[in-house]
């Protein structure tokens, strides 16, 4: 995440949160800003500050308009149906970030299970992070980390099975 004034902010981007406004309308929800009378809508409402996720950015053609790629994204301020289909990375450019999510679980679930044993206290907040992530994976494309699941070793097999069913638990509760 990235934290920008509302000058900053152009079309293309994705709005994660507002971080900064002034006045007593909320905007909470987050999406795609579309065009520039998004953002000048943003102003008005008194919004100061936006926290962006830069590897959502979407593509400008030459007249700084949002390229339809693939997926239809919900902008910032506007209601649409959401596509729960929809993907904003290819497999190939999506399978590289998914397998080291994957792999950073496995080690942070090693780990979990050696601090219980050990009878240490586990530190929740990693955990929290990495769910973000393959949150984040899945509606990127679904696909990579849906394959991942399927490559594993059978004698981890036990240890893997709980991330895979995080992993097609994310994907369902995107649907």
């Amino acid at each position: 995440m990235k934290t920008l004034p509302i000058n900053q902010l152009k079309p293309g981007m994705f709005v994660q949160s507002v971080t900064k406004q002034k006045g007593k309308i909320r905007i909470k929800n987050q999406g795609w800003v579309k065009t520039q009378g998004s953002i000048d809508k943003l102003i008005k409402a008194g919004i100061l500050e936006i926290a962006i996720d830069p590897d959502k950015t979407l593509t400008l053609d030459s007249e700084n308009k949002v390229v339809e790629q693939q997926h239809n994204p919900q902008p910032v301020g506007e209601t649409s149906a959401f596509d729960p289909w929809h993907t904003t990375h290819s497999v190939s450019a999506e399978m590289g970030k998914a397998n080291s999510l994957y792999n950073e679980a496995r080690s942070l679930q090693s780990k979990a299970f050696d601090d219980i044993r050990d009878g240490n206290k586990i530190d929740i907040a990693p955990f929290k992070e990495l769910a973000s992530g393959f949150i984040d994976s899945v509606f990127r494309n679904q696909d990579a980390l849906a394959c991942i699941t399927r490559m594993r070793e059978k004698d981890a097999y036990l240890l893997e099975h709980s991330i895979n069913v995080s992993i097609l638990m994310s994907i369902f509760a995107k649907h």
